[in-house]
């Protein structure tokens, strides 16, 4: 499950930084007309803010609504596979909120990271659709995150067969092992491909 919620908290902030993408042309020509940056990102951010409060607010309704229809199918159509009628949604007013906070956070990262990033490329190129420019960068950092998480995979999988774990400890060094294989594949396959991209 926690692997589902960072998955959807980075499609909301790709969803707002596409849509800021999309966008570009419209940032260029309020900076040609002579608007400051600061003028264009601080609206942004407020229609970021508007759009991701009420949406934020739809969906915690539509949580509430589809857990409470899980538990009404525990209860009655899989009531067999379960075996206890006595399942009811418990919502937590606290979890409600820090979930509201998070999306919202997420969201307004995302539009200032992207807006800043399109702030360092000229106005005449912004009214082209240029969203980047290519830069060779060293990819120091990628293969430092790589080495560190492959050598944390590596000494929780020695840990845990070297002590014996118990079970829930041997989950977390599972998933935990896990996770950091996949941190390393990926800042592994970053250094390949700009390799790749810089060295045509």
């Amino acid at each position: 499950s926690l692997f589902l919620v960072v998955s959807a908290a980075l499609l909301v902030g790709l969803l707002f930084r596409l849509g800021i993408e999309q966008r570009v042309n419209e940032i260029g020509v309020l900076l040609s007309v002579g608007f400051l940056q600061k003028s264009v990102r601080r609206a942004l951010l407020k229609e970021a803010l508007l759009i991701a409060g009420v949406g934020a607010l739809l969906g915690l309704a539509g949580a509430i609504f589809y857990a409470d229809l899980i538990m009404y199918g525990l209860r009655t159509w899989w009531l067999a596979a379960i075996g206890t009628p006595f399942l009811f949604l418990h919502v937590e007013p606290l979890s409600l909120a820090t979930g509201y906070l998070i999306a919202l956070a997420m969201v307004l990262f995302a539009t200032w990271r992207t807006v800043r990033k399109l702030s360092k490329i000229p106005a005449p190129a912004l009214l082209a659709k240029v969203t980047h420019i290519e830069t060779a960068k060293s990819g120091k950092l990628a293969r430092i995150v790589a080495k560190a998480a492959l050598t944390g995979a590596l000494l929780l999988v020695l840990v845990s067969l070297l002590i014996g774990l118990e079970s829930a400890a041997e989950t977390f060094t599972f998933m935990g092992s896990g996770t950091l294989l996949l941190i390393a594949g990926l800042a592994f396959l970053s250094t390949y491909l700009r390799t790749l991209r810089f060295s045509a």
